[in-house]
């Protein structure tokens, strides 16, 4: 008979405004994580994969994403998309030197 073990599904739980704060804060560094366009996931994948499979890879994951974000129940995902399309517009600048290996002296 304890709350967690019989607990009705009506029945709220009391959360303080800081778990809230954390929860949102979770989702949206979960977010930033995506690796598409400008995101910090997408600077990871860049940095991997470099410009041209990034750019490929990106575009997949960026499909999947939206074909997912219709059969799944949470708006979420297509929200992130939307505001992602209308926010990441803009290209990349591309660094002087990408070829060469980053060496001490340059880093």
């Amino acid at each position: 008979d304890g709350i967690l073990i019989n607990q009705d599904v009506a029945t709220q739980v009391p959360l303080h405004p800081v778990a809230v704060g954390g929860f949102f804060g979770l989702i949206i560094h979960a977010l930033d994580l995506v690796p598409i366009g400008s995101t910090d996931g997408g600077r990871m994948s860049q940095a991997v994969l470099g410009r041209v499979w990034h750019l490929t890879f990106s575009s997949v994951v960026f499909a999947v994403l939206f074909f997912t974000s219709f059969t799944s129940d949470s708006g979420l995902l297509l929200g992130f998309l939307l505001i992602y399309s209308l926010t990441q517009r803009d290209m990349e600048i591309p660094c002087r030197n990408e070829i060469d290996k980053v060496e001490l002296p340059r880093a």
